[in-house]
């Protein structure tokens, strides 16, 4: 299996997060990439490929112009000002609030970000500029005949939409790589993402896009983060009406509800008729993952990655979430492996 991975994803080392009221450890060190990278080459004898740099114009065919250019210089800025420390917003754009992108760092930092708990580094663009180039790189690799590619790209991507980001995401990574297969003759694409967290990001830039469609299983928003996106009634507009399926799950989930849930996504995609299907592969669905509420065990990334090989596809896996460090090796080994077992 040909894994396309960067080493400038260690340019993003965030030092901190702000949980439960408390400064912690950074649930997304850099280390946790290279944990999952040694578990390739380790249990899959994966090819590991550098990226091809595509250029700023792919990223700009899913993301805002001006927000790109914010993300480009908000640490130049910040520095700048303060000198030192992380770049993180003071306030956020509230409803009744005219929309306005501010002058001064701290305003643009308030207005493009989700929340408060994602920081920007100096080294953030050189970083996400990279992930991006990954997951595009991944995608022609599909394009070309490859049957199942893992883009092992960080900082991640599903919580960022086209002109904000949050939850230790800049950019789109697995938008990029549905534009990106879109770009290369793909006339549908599936998107399925079984990440704990709702992909609030990725559901945004396609919602109204009939080409792609975009399926999520993922604890409740009403109980977990990004909580304003991710209901079941969440459906798609316009030409994309009927294209995003929403699967909420109750915090506590365990295998027979989430494997139900599997199942009902797959037929979903099935009907679909995609010419590629992109995965969001999370594995934060853990039982003893640090932020998240599900209860899978090692026994269940097995099977979820045989269910997922059974699409009648090509499968282009992108990192996703994962906070336990004993567990991230062995769950992530399990799903490709399951997937390419049903594949062969």
């Amino acid at each position: 299996m040909k894994t396309v991975f960067s080493e400038r994803h260690r340019r993003y080392q965030p030092r901190f997060d702000i949980v439960n009221g408390r400064v912690a450890e950074t649930a997304s060190p850099a280390r946790n990439a290279d944990i999952i990278l040694e578990a390739v080459r380790r249990d899959l004898s994966a090819t590991i490929l550098p990226p091809t740099d595509h250029g700023l114009d792919a990223i700009l065919s899913i993301h805002d112009p001006a927000y790109v250019n914010f993300l480009q210089t908000a640490w130049d800025q910040w520095s700048a000002t303060y000198g030192e420390g992380e770049a993180l917003p003071l306030g956020r754009v509230q409803r009744g609030m005219l929309q306005r992108v501010p002058e001064c760092i701290d305003g643009q930092l308030s207005y493009y970000a989700l929340d408060v708990g994602t920081p920007i580094t100096e080294g953030t663009w050189d970083a996400v500029y990279a992930s991006a180039q990954v997951t595009l790189t991944a995608a022609n690799l599909l394009a070309d005949g490859e049957s199942v590619v893992y883009a092992l790209s960080r900082p991640g991507g599903h919580h960022a939409g086209r002109d904000y980001y949050g939850g230790y995401c800049f950019l789109s990574t697995e938008g990029l790589g549905i534009q990106g297969l879109i770009g290369r003759g793909a006339e549908r694409v599936a998107y399925l993402d079984v990440d704990y967290h709702h992909c609030n990001g990725t559901q945004s830039i396609f919602y109204d896009r009939a080409d792609v469609l975009t399926v999520s299983i993922h604890c409740d928003p009403r109980y977990d983060y990004p909580y304003f996106s991710g209901f079941v009634d969440e459906r798609g507009a316009g030409p994309g009406a009927g294209t995003n399926i929403n699967i909420p799950l109750a915090p506590g989930t365990r295998w027979a509800a989430y494997r139900e849930a599997l199942d009902r996504s797959l037929t979903v995609i099935q009907r679909f008729a995609p010419d590629a299907v992109v995965v969001l592969l999370g594995v934060d669905t853990f039982e003893h993952d640090t932020i998240s509420q599900f209860r899978l065990t090692f026994d269940d990334y097995p099977r979820i990655g045989e269910c997922i090989g059974s699409l009648d596809a090509p499968i282009l896996f992108v990192k996703g979430g994962g906070y336990c460090e004993e567990s991230l090796d062995r769950c992530v080994s399990a799903v490709l492996a399951g997937c390419l077992d049903r594949k062969s």
